[in-house]
């Protein structure tokens, strides 16, 4: 008896890990392409009803919205939304939500994971990450109960993709390291210990956080010449750097100069493959760790992100997302070309200083990696991005093509994408009392592009073309908040 029940353990943990085609098992790796590619149309009708929920579910969290509907419409026919499987009305709610309200579905306590993770991807888009790591916890418990591997997989990317959003980084490795020894695989207990070595120094030091507590720090706000893109200089031991500026930037800080990695003293981590730009396009790129960031007189500490070298002698140095800077209010400035970091009591105490008589919009800040808002146009909800690494105003083409807008000629080929983009008419955009205006806003295809994890597609992205000499931009992490300032 002793002898069957060893070979069923050895078993149970075979099986887990050979290659698999089951839909649970490709969820919880993320694999959502993979899972549309196994199951075609014309195998998708004899699937059971979980497998269909979950294969849709796919295709929201892709970023794949009108497949979606597609496949609702074919694979539950005639059911109404309260009449389909629970984690697709949670998917559904997650990708169409007014997050700025809360809603129902959010609100309750469901046992399904799927559920579970809808929730947290709810709590990280509204930016409350106290809340939403709680519910990771709820969600990690379950998991570990219903299959230990989905658990490894789940927390595995969540530390290495969203470390700079968790309180606890030793605790969450720690707990890795407790589920590899659990399954007793040696290739996932190899990589674990791998990423609790890298992180440690993140254990007792806040991670994207500036260390004066009484900050006000002033830096020239300075702009590439062809595209406009909004960086600074910095300066270590006598040598100056460009850092581009791009609340575009997912990874948060991306390295370039071998020179300022050396010099930061920047520990590098695993290989892996990293997106760049708005298309399909992956780089191989090395996981980065800076300690310490001179910029003015303080330091940012604790940076993660990738490395990836030059690809010519005149690419910026760095590129660094401002939004995922934690403990400061940043205003970027772009009429009085600063970029302004300050801890709230600076802030408020010259708030009324900085901007007097302005008009201003203040908008919920959503998204954890970007800044995302959602403001009424043409009597809907609009998800809108803010964007220093883009241009002026961008739309993407299935909102341009639902406006019928036609574009007026070719604006040239996007190497990154693959795809040709368009101009259009002039484009106005009315924000609360603020109205910006491109004479040539650019219409982007961009058939892969949306928000990592949540699957959420911008309709609108706004760049710094038409915000240099007419907006500031203030972000506010601790009211999750960001405001728009006009004259």
């Amino acid at each position: 008896m002793k002898l069957l029940s060893a070979f069923l353990l050895f078993l149970s943990f075979s099986t887990l890990v050979l290659p698999s085609d089951d839909p649970l098992d490709l969820f919880w790796q993320r694999k959502y392409k993979t899972l549309s590619d196994l199951f075609p149309d014309d195998r998708r009708a004899a699937l059971s009803e979980e497998h269909k929920s979950i294969l849709i579910e796919a295709e929201l969290l892709n970023g794949n919205s009108d497949s979606a509907s597609h496949s609702i419409y074919t694979l539950f026919p005639n059911t109404p939304a309260q009449k389909l499987p629970l984690p697709l009305q949670f998917a559904l709610a997650l990708f169409h939500a007014e997050l700025e309200d809360d809603h129902l579905l959010f609100s309750s306590h469901p046992r399904d994971p799927r559920c579970q993770y809808y929730i947290f991807l709810f709590l990280m888009q509204r930016r409350e990450f106290t809340l939403a790591e709680k519910q990771l916890n709820i969600l990690y418990k379950t998991l570990q109960r219903q299959n230990p591997l989905w658990h490894y997989y789940l927390r595995q990317r969540i530390i290495s993709f969203l470390a700079p959003f968790l309180s606890d980084i030793e605790s969450h490795c720690h707990e890795l390291l407790k589920v590899t020894k659990t399954l007793n695989i040696s290739s996932y207990k190899k990589s674990a210990a791998e990423l609790n070595r890298f992180l440690q120094p993140l254990f007792s030091s806040p991670q994207y956080s500036f260390q004066d507590k009484t900050s006000d720090l002033h830096l020239p706000l300075l702009y590439y010449p062809k595209t406009q893109h909004p960086y600074i200089r910095i300066k270590i031991a006598g040598h100056f750097y460009t850092i581009l500026l791009d609340s575009g930037n997912a990874e948060g800080w991306i390295i370039h100069s071998m020179d300022l990695l050396e010099r930061t003293k920047s520990r590098l981590g695993q290989r892996r493959l990293t997106r760049m730009g708005t298309g399909s396009t992956y780089i191989n790129s090395q996981v980065c760790l800076t300690p310490q960031l001179p910029m003015g007189t303080d330091q940012l500490t604790n940076i993660t992100g990738v490395f990836i070298p030059k690809p010519s002698q005149d690419f910026t140095d760095a590129n660094l997302n401002p939004s995922m800077i934690k403990n400061c209010i940043i205003t970027m400035d772009f009429i009085a070309n600063e970029i302004i970091l300050q801890t709230q009591d600076v802030f408020h105490k010259q708030k009324s200083i900085q901007f007097g008589q302005m008009k201003k919009a203040i908008l919920p800040w959503l998204g954890f990696q970007y800044i995302l808002t959602r403001i009424p146009f043409q009597g809907k909800q609009t998800l809108m991005q803010i964007e220093t690494g883009a241009s002026g105003i961008t739309l993407l083409k299935k909102f341009a093509d639902r406006l019928s807008l036609g574009t007026i000629n070719q604006a040239g080929y996007d190497n990154i994408t693959n795809t040709n983009r368009f101009r259009s008419l002039p484009f106005t955009l009315a924000i609360r009392n603020i109205v910006i205006t491109d004479p040539k806003a650019e219409i982007w295809p961009m058939p892969d592009f949306h928000i990592n994890f949540s699957g959420m597609v911008p309709d609108i992205i706004l760049g710094p073309k038409c915000l240099i000499g007419r907006t500031k931009i203030v972000l506010d992490p601790f009211s999750r908040q960001f405001s728009l300032y006009s004259e």
